[in-house]
């Protein structure tokens, strides 16, 4: 089996314990380099935030043995961008972000950090794969958490992983180079999986903030609140939701409205 280089990031930052089972399920594939947040950096999108320790990067002692690591001071695509354009001297084979505490599916997809910074290396024409793992609400900040194990996520990524090298670089297959991919929590199946499409509805629902004072920090908050009744047969939420198969949703850049012919 050829050896390939893979870069690893997230949103969770790098002491997440789902950046580490990306790192198990990925190191049997050639080499390694974890690129992550020196801090959790959920819900940052592709943001670039102009702060004043931005783009400072440290070299790592990480919890594997042989892995290469760096945390950039940054938002998850700032990771993915000064991970591909400073720290690697040549482009990786393929880009993990994740795996990500909690799913990223629906409407909420341009929000993610874990898309965030997907996006960023795809805009560099790297193959790569988003993995999330379906956590309750509360969980959605932490970096590591008693009641969210990743036994079940490591499997379903290093099975998606030799999918996608054997995809794009055996079969030329363009369709493997963006997925974005959600696990259900539980004993699942890894291998039961669907293709599926973006819903068109919120997977996780913001609050209406009480009465404050507007000259106050506030952060809003937020649900995982699915209408199940109006759920579309194949799209991401309900194929994890309700059927608890892994959803594998081939992204696209392209967001051009596909009825632009009606105007």
């Amino acid at each position: 089996m050829k050896k390939h280089k893979i870069m690893i990031t997230n949103d969770d930052g790098i002491q997440s314990v789902g950046l580490r089972a990306a790192v198990m399920a990925a190191k049997e594939f050639g080499d390694v380099i974890v690129v992550a947040p020196v801090t959790q950096q959920t819900a940052m999108g592709r943001a670039y935030p102009r702060t004043e320790n931005a783009g400072i990067i440290q070299k790592v002692d990480y919890a594997m043995k042989n892995i290469e690591a760096y945390a950039v001071n940054g938002s998850p695509g700032y990771c993915a961008a000064f991970g591909l354009m400073e720290i690697m001297e040549t482009p990786p084979d393929l880009v993990i972000s994740g795996i990500n505490f909690g799913c990223n599916m629906g409407l909420a997809l341009t929000c993610s950090g874990t898309l965030g910074a997907a996006f960023e290396a795809s805009s560099e024409g790297v193959p790569v794969m988003a993995v999330s793992l379906e956590t309750k609400a509360e969980d959605i900040m932490a970096t590591s958490s008693e009641s969210v194990g990743f036994g079940k996520a490591t499997e379903a990524t290093k099975l998606w992983i030799g999918r996608v090298l054997e995809e794009v670089y055996e079969k030329k297959n363009e369709a493997y180079r963006f997925l974005n991919i959600n696990i259900p929590a539980g004993d699942i199946d890894v291998k039961g999986y669907r293709m599926t499409f973006v819903e068109n509805q919120n997977y996780y629902v913001l609050r209406r903030p009480p009465e404050r004072d507007w000259s106050k920090p506030y952060c809003l908050s937020f649900s995982i609140d699915v209408d199940e009744e109006k759920l579309h047969r194949g799209s991401d939420i309900q194929t994890v939701c309700q059927d608890r198969l892994i959803s594998v949703t081939p992204i696209t850049m392209d967001m051009t409205r596909n009825t632009l012919s009606r105007f």
